[in-house]
């Protein structure tokens, strides 16, 4: 049961809000109808909102009952995001198979994570899901071998400029692409040893290789991950560098609780969140589903997070501010959403000491990545070196700019 937007938004993205509502609750609520025929959306914005909130594939089976309302091109772009986006699964899928049944015959354990296994888990049968990628996990002391049959299977390693410790010690996870059959698509996987990265949540959840389960996908048998700690594992790889409000995202975990909430182990969930200090980051998620989709199902684990008034109040005023906001054109797309990364990074921990120690020990890597920089070149080294000055000095020109908008 769903429960009314609690958000003001303008038209198009109201619009693009009741789409992601019947992805996840499947229940028009005539509202789309109205949308379209009464009060005529601009359509070349909707596009633009659809392909940055990352549902644009998923939009298509909610809208196709709505066509004879929509613009012919508006139409026909959907329906070929849709087939693209199908056709890339399918084929994504096939190879899948491949590396498992690689992998299995060497005894390596791997199970989906993400996209792919969410796709056959949590979404309907006629629904696509956006998926760059292949994400799958193994356990930490088969890793060497895994790399060894990827590479046999025609994978290169992508180091992206990085050196192979980084990956290894700082990221827990491998990228590896290889060339399709189908010349216009090159498929890229991501090899994890664990779904968290830093701090607490790098062994959360503790037991995942223990709560595994069959999932029949296809009329093919294959280990997934447990509910909960799917549900957990999509929460922490929230803290990755990203589109902060995708609604793709909220539509994964939003679907999640739809199938499994009743029969959540919510004690071994909240225990987990606790053991990780995720308290934050999961109330941050939750927020965003209650206010732009709106759910009863999130209320029981809302209340059992721990988190002070003040801090709710912060997170919960952040969300309404920038929920909404999205970049003015697509060439400034990637620099909108680091800095919103980067805004709201400091409310996705329980203390503000964590993320502050994180700050100071943070990979040449990922620092050389905020600041555009290359990663291992001199000049690198030394901002580094002195990124506490760096630090200071972004702070103090932030003051400064909001000064100038109070005297403005």
């Amino acid at each position: 049961m769903t429960t009314k937007i609690s958000l003001k938004a303008d038209l198009e993205i109201r619009l693009v809000l009741e789409i992601a509502n019947e992805i996840v609750y499947g229940v028009s609520s005539q509202e789309i109808g109205k949308c379209i025929s009464i009060h005529k959306p601009d359509w070349y914005k909707v596009r633009r909102i659809l392909e940055y909130y990352e549902i644009a594939p998923s939009a298509y089976p909610v809208l196709k009952h709505y066509s004879s309302l929509l613009p012919s091109q508006a139409a026909q772009w959907l329906n070929n995001k849709y087939s693209d986006c199908r056709h890339y699964l399918l084929c994504y899928w096939d190879e899948f198979l491949k590396i498992v049944d690689a992998l299995q015959k060497e005894n390596i354990d791997i199970l989906p994570i993400k996209g792919l296994a969410l796709l056959f888990d949590v979404y309907k049968p006629d629904q696509a899901r956006e998926m760059r990628d292949l994400d799958i996990i193994c356990k930490k002391q088969d890793v060497n071998r895994a790399e060894s049959i990827l590479y046999n299977l025609g994978y290169q390693k992508e180091l992206m400029g990085y050196s192979d410790s980084y990956w290894r010690n700082k990221s827990c996870h491998l990228i590896f692409s290889k060339q399709s059959i189908d010349p216009g698509l090159i498929f890229t996987v991501e090899l994890h040893w664990s779904l968290g990265v830093t701090g607490y949540d790098r062994d959360v959840p503790r037991n995942l290789w223990d709560n595994i389960r069959d999932l029949n996908i296809n009329g093919r048998v294959l280990k997934v991950l447990s509910a909960e700690d799917t549900f957990l594992g999509l929460c922490i790889h929230y803290r990755r560098f990203g589109r902060r409000f995708s609604l793709k995202n909220l539509c994964d975990i939003a679907l999640l609780l739809e199938k499994y909430n009743y029969n959540f182990n919510w004690d071994y969930v909240i225990s987990e969140i606790q053991k990780g200090q995720l308290n934050s980051l999961v109330f941050f998620i939750l927020k965003q589903i209650e206010l732009t989709m709106g759910t009863a199902k999130i209320n029981g684990i809302i209340n059992k997070l721990v988190l002070s008034k003040t801090r709710k109040l912060i997170i919960n005023r952040f969300i309404k501010r920038n929920v909404f906001l999205f970049p003015k054109d697509l060439i400034g797309t990637f620099d909108f959403f680091k800095l919103l990364c980067l805004k709201s990074q400091i409310l996705l921990y329980d203390t503000f000491k964590e993320p502050l120690k994180y700050a100071i020990d943070m990979p040449i890597e990922v620092f050389a990545q905020i600041d555009n920089l290359s990663p291992y070149s001199k000049k690198t080294k030394i901002i580094y070196k002195f990124r506490m000055f760096v630090y200071l000095l972004a702070a103090l020109k932030l003051l400064i700019k909001k000064q100038d908008r109070l005297t403005a």
